[in-house]
């Protein structure tokens, strides 16, 4: 099972296990043996990027608790009385620039290598874009 460890030190794993057979009772508990690789490889991706979307949640919500702002949500949606939008959107690209300036792929990558046998293959990271995340903060249609 590859996990990944976030900014926040909580480790995301997934695991796309087996499912079991139904009879009487429709309830598993635990594990079956064995990975449904299909089911992992389909996973993995929206796994990762929700484990992000809830980091980043996590971290505005503390910046926001330390900052003295008055904070809602609902899923990736932030809200704020008036007087204090314009520090909740700080704090909101703020912690979008500090949770992906590193090289969050890299990570998982190392942490799948280190975690699966030696003989599984995995994929290249791909090249890391242009894209600049301190650009955020400077974007007038980010997180509005």
């Amino acid at each position: 099972m590859a996990a990944t460890e976030l900014p926040l030190s909580y480790t995301v794993a997934a695991r796309g296990c087996r499912a079991a057979r139904r009879r009487r009772v429709k309830l598993t508990i635990g594990d079956r043996d064995g990975i449904d690789k299909k089911k992992a490889v389909n996973a993995v991706t929206a796994n990762f990027i929700q484990s992000l979307d809830a980091s980043h949640l996590q971290l505005v919500a503390l910046a926001a608790a330390n900052d003295g702002i008055v904070m809602v949500s609902v899923h990736d949606c932030f809200g704020t009385v008036a007087p204090d939008v314009g520090r909740l959107g700080e704090a909101i690209r703020e912690q979008f620039i500090r949770l992906h300036a590193p090289d969050l792929l890299s990570r998982v990558r190392e942490s799948a290598k280190h975690d699966l046998p030696r003989h599984v293959e995995l994929p290249v990271t791909p090249e890391i874009g242009k894209l600049d995340p301190e650009g955020v903060r400077f974007s007038i249609h980010a997180f509005k």
